[in-house]
């Protein structure tokens, strides 16, 4: 479907969404997040994680450099997994990832994770 999602839809994708990364998060990080939501916003899936951090993140992040540390350790984490979240969001829309765009707030355990669909920049242009 081009264009956009009707909101029946988009409710069955981000139920489809939270379900999956939230399975494919916990097996890769070994803790899932408290809190997940996911909205789906025309061709954009946002992903919002709270409570997120295992307990050696925790602790690294006070060492000198530890949030870079650990933002790096999370983003090749993310890589391990995220063609699978790909796979699904291609299966339920017909269309691949254009780019994914991560807000990551440590002190407040808090990220945003943005996945853009194919065509959002045609229908821009």
């Amino acid at each position: 479907m081009r264009g956009g999602y009707a909101i029946n839809a988009s409710s069955h994708i981000a139920a489809q969404v939270k379900r999956e990364f939230t399975q494919r998060y916990k097996e890769a990080f070994g803790k899932g997040p408290e809190d997940t939501s996911v909205n789906v916003a025309g061709d954009v899936v946002v992903i919002k994680l709270k409570g997120f951090l295992t307990p050696i993140e925790t602790a690294m992040r006070m060492l000198p450099d530890g949030a870079e540390k650990v933002e790096g350790i999370r983003e090749a984490i993310y890589r391990s997994f995220m063609s699978e979240i790909g796979s699904l969001l291609k299966g339920i829309t017909g269309r691949n990832i254009a780019s994914v765009l991560k807000s990551l707030n440590l002190e407040e355990e808090e990220e945003y994770i943005f996945i853009i669909m194919e065509g959002v920049a045609e229908k821009a242009g």
